[in-house]
């Protein structure tokens, strides 16, 4: 592998750890939100069950509980 490949490899890695941890922290707000667990975002992880999950909790009204 040349160095420019390793270069942008190491790119691709970054954004992707980027991208998880950002999906993670949204994953995880919108749940409290939710007031669901926040042990349900491994259950995200399921491929199926995670786009079901998804569209059904996400796209859900916000609950007007003051968190402070």
């Amino acid at each position: 592998m040349t160095s420019l490949a390793k270069f942008l490899k190491f790119f691709e890695y970054l954004y992707l750890f980027g991208s998880l941890i950002t999906y993670f922290s949204l994953s995880i707000r919108r749940l409290r939100d939710l007031v669901k667990s926040i042990y349900w975002v491994v259950i995200l992880l399921i491929p199926v069950l995670n786009l079901i999950l998804i569209l059904a909790w996400f796209t859900k009204p916000q609950l007007n509980i003051a968190m402070y």
